[in-house]
């Protein structure tokens, strides 16, 4: 049973990519789940400077003290144009975010950010970040449980 099972595993990797063609997908933003790793590139000279990656769970949204000016999802769920305001932590200043998040693949996002900050404390900045989000995968998908330790295991790390 253990080899089966770890066996199913290895073909569910090796079949998940032929290697030439992205298999077909729906896209979904506006209704993703689970967790994302986000990756910020600041292009050009802006006054922001780096952005730190971050962590994200889409299955709980929250809004964190920011209000939508424009926020339209295609009909194909595929591209999102927004335009969104959210306050300070500190609710001392303000940062608009404007841009676009377009959806190539079932496990990613990528997208165009521009970002202005205002804050009494510190100074105006506006930059410009290419962004990308990578959907993570569950530890068992990649066979976190060891072959030789039985089916137990491996649905322990599955749930």
């Amino acid at each position: 049973m253990t080899k089966g099972v770890c066996a199913a595993l290895i073909l569910a990797l090796v079949s998940c990519s032929d290697g030439d063609e992205e298999p077909p997908f729906a896209c979904g933003l506006g209704e993703l789940q689970g967790t994302w790793r986000v990756t910020y590139q600041e292009q050009g000279d802006g006054t922001c400077g780096p952005v730190s990656d971050l962590t994200l769970n889409f299955s709980s949204p929250d809004e964190g003290g920011c209000v939508y000016a424009m926020r339209e999802i295609s009909r194909d769920k595929c591209r999102l144009d927004f335009d969104f305001t959210c306050t300070f932590p500190d609710g001392k200043g303000k940062i608009r975010s404007v841009g676009v998040t377009r959806q190539p693949a079932v496990d990613e996002l990528v997208g165009d950010l521009t970002i202005e900050a205002e804050h009494p404390e510190l100074d105006y900045c506006r930059s410009t970040y290419k962004v990308t989000y990578r959907k993570l995968l569950a530890r068992a998908a990649f066979g976190a449980a060891p072959c030789g330790d039985g089916q137990r295991q491996v649905e322990r790390h599955a749930g």
